[in-house]
Order: structure tokens, then C-alpha cells, then sequence
């Protein structure tokens, strides 16, 4: 008989500079032009399932990762924009991986993401 477990994403909220989270970028949804709503980035890591509100500066960050890639956002503090607002500052960054061979055939031939490191260890799937 199957188990079943709800998906409830935590939200990351970095508190102090040089808070991050890493983990492999599930799903990202850009800021809706018509309502408002910011755009939002799904993470996901040992813990869990983390959801991370956009900003102005985290989307401009966001907007070089690929779904599937292993990323680590860092909280790098805050400071204040031309209109004296504060801005919450971020640093992003992707994992860089070595390619994998398998018998000749490149990971991106069978749909697996280079970029994804910690993926590539778990049940052998990748070894």
C-alpha cells in the first residue's frame, strides 16, 4: 500500500547577510505584469521543498538558472535604491559540473541536466 505525503513548500526567508539555501531548481514562475504578483522560485534540497519570493534584483539573478540546475542563493544584505527604498541584495549561483559520458552518449542526449551535482550520486542513477 502507498504511502502519501502533502507537499507543503517552506518559504525561505534569509534573516542575516550570508543566509543561503542550495538545493536544485524545481520550477520557477515569472512576476505577473497584470496582477502584480512577484515571481516565485522552487527549490528543493535535503530538507525539503522550499519556495523563495522574487525580487527586482533576485529575478534579474534568476533569470540565468535553468530548471534542473543545482543553485545557492545568498542574502548578501541590504541597501537603499535612487527612491531611498530598501533593497533586499542577492548573490545567485549555479553549480559547475563535469560532463558525464555513458557509452558514448552525452547527458544532454538522454534529457539529464550537466549542471545538477548532488543529483548525479543518488541511487547510482548517474555513476
Amino acid at each position: 500500500m502507498d504511502q502519501w505525503k502533502t507537499i507543503e513548500p517552506s518559504v525561505w526567508k534569509p534573516e542575516q547577510e550570508g543566509d543561503n539555501i542550495i538545493g536544485v531548481l524545481i520550477n520557477k514562475e515569472p512576476k505577473d505584469e497584470q496582477t502584480g504578483m512577484s515571481a516565485r522560485y522552487y527549490i528543493e534540497n535535503e530538507n525539503g521543498m522550499f519556495f523563495v519570493w522574487g525580487t527586482a534584483v533576485l529575478d534579474d539573478r534568476m533569470q540565468y538558472a535553468k530548471v534542473g540546475d543545482k543553485i545557492r542563493i545568498t542574502f548578501t544584505g541590504k541597501t537603499k535604491n535612487k527612491r531611498n527604498q530598501t533593497v533586499n541584495l542577492y548573490r545567485v549561483e549555479v553549480a559547475n559540473t563535469e560532463s558525464k559520458k555513458n557509452e558514448g552518449i552525452s547527458n544532454s542526449d538522454v534529457g539529464i541536466n550537466e549542471n545538477v551535482d548532488s543529483l548525479e550520486k543518488v541511487d547510482g542513477i548517474l555513476e
